[in-house]
């Protein structure tokens, strides 16, 4: 097991609120032909032609299934891995364009060495209907380190020839990370996750003995088993 460098981050803008410092340690584990990284950073994240910025830490599950970013609202977006095509740092990632956005982020001024800083991932179901993800970070050069192991995780030939348990770890593994403030999980998440068949969900809900419109704690398999 290789412990990579732990690095600090902060995010402190005179325009936006500041984020409490948080550090950012890759845990990168190589098991025969299994690649998984665990990290999380602090961030800024915005659309190239919006004149708004959102501050966000940015993380990915142990497994490798999702990278998912909360902004202080504690509100979170999830990015399946497996719809990621590539990441973009430096010239090639995409910059904001409206001028107060530049100017928060100093982006004309000669020492800003933002090109450093910068971090695009490009996602989409296919090759042509393509989502840019534009993030901008506080600290300069990791996020090339986060553009490679994002691309080392999404080209692993192993994600290419996963068994169905596979799959259901990854239903898991979401639901999982969508509690409330108590730590439950509630029962509007697991429909959210199968909107087209409402009356499976309850039916597999009542069989796996769980609550169909309350919120219970969960810790194992057997709802995901039950949703099949």
């Amino acid at each position: 097991m290789d412990y990579g460098d732990v690095i600090h981050w902060y995010a402190s803008v005179s325009a936006l609120k500041p984020l409490d410092a948080v550090y950012l340690l890759a845990l990168r584990v190589i098991t025969g032909e299994v690649y998984s990284i665990f990290y999380q950073r602090a961030g800024w994240s915005f659309l190239s032609d919006s004149t708004k910025t959102v501050p966000v830490i940015m993380k990915m599950d142990s497994k490798g299934y999702y990278l998912y970013w909360t902004n202080q609202s504690k509100e979170t977006t999830f990015l399946d891995v497996a719809t990621i095509r590539d990441t973009r740092t430096g010239k090639y990632a995409k910059l904001p364009k409206h001028p107060k956005v530049r100017n928060v982020f100093n982006l004309d001024f000669p020492d800003s060495n933002h090109l450093a800083k910068t971090l695009t991932i490009v996602s989409g179901l296919d090759t042509v209907n393509l989502t840019y993800h534009n993030f901008f970070a506080s600290k300069e050069k990791v996020t090339q380190n986060w553009a490679n192991d994002i691309l080392a995780i999404v080209y692993n030939p192993a994600r290419n020839n996963a068994c169905r348990q596979i799959f259901l770890d990854k239903i898991y593994v979401r639901i999982s990370l969508q509690t409330n403030k108590d730590g439950k999980i509630p029962v509007k998440t697991i429909y959210k996750m199968f909107p087209a068949d409402k009356k499976r969900v309850e039916s597999a809900l009542a069989s796996a003995r769980l609550p169909k419109g309350k919120v219970r704690p969960f810790g194992s398999l057997s709802l995901c088993t039950a949703l099949t």
